[in-house]
């Protein structure tokens, strides 16, 4: 899962009206170890800020909110969008929240 921006510079304000950006899913299809296939897994976000794929599902921080995309019919894209939680700051020039990341216990954070 790779997250993606327009190339917008876009303010706080403008970031969270366009939704501009998108995380891509990269597969490889024939097996030799480099992706074949690139497919949108989920647009209209702000700028996603690190992801972590966890127990089917893509856990992304897109300020001011960190989300739960799933695909549930298998089609490559998310069907499913779950704000888990949101209020942190953020100015648009990626100078805040990050993550998230696995700790060994097995939380999120």
């Amino acid at each position: 899962y790779v997250g993606e921006s327009s190339g917008d510079n876009l303010n706080r304000a403008q970031m969270l009206e366009k939704k501009p950006h998108w995380i891509t899913r990269l597969s490889d299809i024939n097996g030799d170890g480099k992706f074949d296939h690139a497919t949108k897994f989920v647009d209209g976000i702000t700028l996603p800020q690190g992801s972590l794929f966890y127990r089917g599902s893509l856990y992304a921080v897109c300020p001011p909110s960190v989300w739960k995309f799933t695909d549930t019919d298998g089609d490559g894209k998310a069907d499913q969008r779950q704000e888990i939680l949101t209020g942190f700051g953020f100015s648009g020039n990626a100078c805040d929240t990050h993550g998230p990341f696995l700790s060994p216990t097995g939380r999120l954070y």
